[in-house]
C-alpha cells in the first residue's frame, strides 16, 4: 500500500492571495496543494519515495520560518482518496459538457460528452473554483481539429475534456510524476488518446506549437512561464489562464502582454479568475 507525507501549514492570518504559500509547496515538489478552510490552511501531499521525509521535512520548516503552525503526518492511499469521495460529485458545465468521478453515475440528455475523473493524488476535479472557470471557458469554445497543451494538467480534466470535444491532439506537462501517472490512467478511461510529460512549465515543449494552451496555475508560475507560452502558441491561438487571484490579475495581465497575448474574454468566481488570451 502506498503512503503519503501529508502537511499542513497554517498561516498566522489568513492571506489575501494563498499563491506565495502554493509557491513554496511547489518549490519542495508539491505543486497540487489545496486550500483548506475553517479554520484557513493550506495542504499538499508528498508520496512516500526516497527523499519525501526530508523533502517533507525541510517544507515544513520553511514553512514555521514564515510563522505557520505545521502538522505534518503519514497517511495511507485511502485516506487521500476517500476525501475526494465525499466531496467529488458530477455536475454540468456550460450546454452538455458533464464532469463526474469515477466511482458515481449520473442521468445524460442526447448530445451530451462526459467526462470520468478520478484524481487519485492530482489537482483537477472541477470543484475548485479555478478548474471550474477553466471549464466554463472551455466549453464555450470550439476544439474541433486543434493541437492542445495542458501545462499544469494534474488529472487531466481539462485536456481530456478537450479531446472528448474534438481536439485532434492533446499534450500534457505537470511536474509531478503522479499526477502525469493519473492524467494517463484518466485518459484511458475516457477512451481519448493523449500524450503526456513529465516536466517543468512549457519547457519538455521546446519547439512545438498548439493551436490552444491551459495552464491552471498559481499566479507567480503564469508569469513566468508567459514568454514560453508564446513561443508555444501559435499567432491567433489562445492561451486560457487560470488560478489568478483577483488582486494578481493585473501583473498577470500585463506580462502576458508583453509575452505577446491580449485579453479575449475573462471570467470570476469568488476572489478567483480566468481569461482567455489571444496570441496576437
Amino acid at each position: 500500500m502506498r503512503t503519503w507525507h501529508r502537511i499542513t501549514a497554517r498561516p498566522p492570518e489568513e492571506p489575501a492571495d494563498w499563491s506565495p504559500w502554493a509557491e513554496v509547496f511547489s518549490d519542495f515538489g508539491c505543486p497540487s496543494s489545496q486550500v483548506l478552510s475553517n479554520p484557513p490552511a493550506i495542504e499538499g501531499y508528498l508520496e512516500d519515495a526516497p527523499g519525501a521525509a526530508e523533502r517533507a521535512s525541510k517544507l515544513a520548516e520553511r514553512l514555521r520560518a514564515l510563522g505557520a503552525l505545521v502538522e505534518t503526518a503519514v497517511v495511507p492511499d485511502e485516506d487521500w482518496s476517500e476525501t475526494w469521495k465525499r466531496f467529488f460529485k458530477p455536475f454540468r458545465v456550460g450546454e452538455r459538457l458533464v464532469i463526474r468521478p469515477s466511482w458515481d453515475r449520473c442521468s445524460l440528455r442526447p448530445g451530451d460528452v462526459e467526462v470520468e475523473i478520478d484524481p487519485g493524488q492530482a489537482f483537477g476535479t472541477g470543484d475548485h473554483p479555478t478548474t471550474r472557470l477553466c471549464l466554463r471557458l472551455l466549453a464555450s469554445l470550439p476544439w474541433d481539429g486543434l493541437r492542445v497543451a495542458d501545462v499544469g494538467c494534474g488529472s487531466g480534466i481539462l485536456g481530456i475534456a478537450a479531446a472528448k470535444l474534438g481536439a485532434a491532439e492533446v499534450v500534457g506537462v505537470d511536474i509531478e510524476e503522479a499526477s502525469v501517472e493519473v492524467a494517463r490512467e484518466n485518459a484511458r478511461r475516457n477512451g481519448v488518446s493523449c500524450r503526456w510529460i513529465v516536466g517543468d512549465g512549457f519547457e519538455p515543449l521546446a519547439g512545438e506549437t498548439f493551436d490552444a494552451a491551459f495552464s491552471n496555475i498559481i499566479s507567480a508560475v503564469l508569469i513566468r512561464i508567459a514568454p514560453d507560452a508564446a513561443k508555444a502558441v501559435r499567432r491567433g491561438g489562445l492561451w486560457i489562464v487560470s488560478g489568478v487571484i483577483e488582486a494578481n490579475w493585473p501583473d498577470v495581465l500585463r506580462v502576458a502582454e508583453t509575452a505577446g497575448f491580449g485579453p479575449k474574454e475573462v471570467q470570476r468566481e469568488g476572489e478567483w479568475l480566468a481569461a482567455v488570451l489571444q496570441r496576437l
